[in-house]
């Protein structure tokens, strides 16, 4: 029964948000050329330069983990606070609005699963940003339209506590998707909220 009611409630979300902005919410324009170079001092990282962005007043970069396995996303998360940029620590990028939703993609080249500071708490469920805030329904949003969770056998109604939140890419469309709290994956966003270039 749970698991029909939260089915209901993101097709509701996604079908609600679709609708509002249309297509090109989770259409990618062609993104720019961010090339990947080593983080001095990190062994194992590659990352973009930090691309500021002026609506959300805040940094980004794109970082992967280059050694086997990936990372979970609490693992993502610890590690995207541990870092600075210009005096500000950084976190797993926040994507409360569709102009932060399309400065991602349009800035980066997003391929592969990307950690994001979201987090889907399953007691009760309800999603959260890393800034505190609660995910509503009249929020913007960018669920995966046919499925929000990556798999079925590892959610909230299978004996998650919580579930981390990434972006997913396919046929060019770019949406949300929330996994298991083991899953691993090698990308992430780091946002450094600074507040002015």
């Amino acid at each position: 029964m749970m698991f029909r009611q939260i089915t209901l409630l993101i097709a509701g979300l996604v079908a609600a948000f679709g609708a509002m902005l249309g297509a090109a919410l989770v259409t990618a324009a062609p993104a720019m050329s961010m090339e990947m170079h080593d983080v001095v001092g990190q062994y194992g990282w590659k990352t973009t330069d930090a691309v500021y962005d002026p609506a959300s007043k805040s940094y980004y970069q794109l970082r992967v983990w280059t050694e086997l396995g990936g990372m979970p996303w609490d693992k993502a998360n610890q590690y995207a606070s541990e870092q600075s940029f210009k005096g500000v620590q950084g976190r797993l990028a926040v994507v409360e609005d569709y102009d932060t939703h399309l400065f991602l993609l349009k800035t980066f080249r997003i391929r592969y699963p990307t950690w994001i500071g979201m987090k889907v708490n399953c007691k009760p469920i309800r999603a959260f940003w890393l800034d505190g805030k609660a995910v509503d329904e009249l929020d913007f949003n960018a669920w995966d339209m046919k499925q929000w969770y990556r798999d079925q056998k590892v959610t909230c109604m299978n004996g998650s506590e919580w579930m981390g939140v990434y972006y997913t890419s396919t046929s060019d469309l770019f949406r949300w998707q929330a996994s298991g709290q083991h899953k691993s994956f090698d990308f992430l966003f780091i946002q450094y909220p600074t507040g002015k270039p």
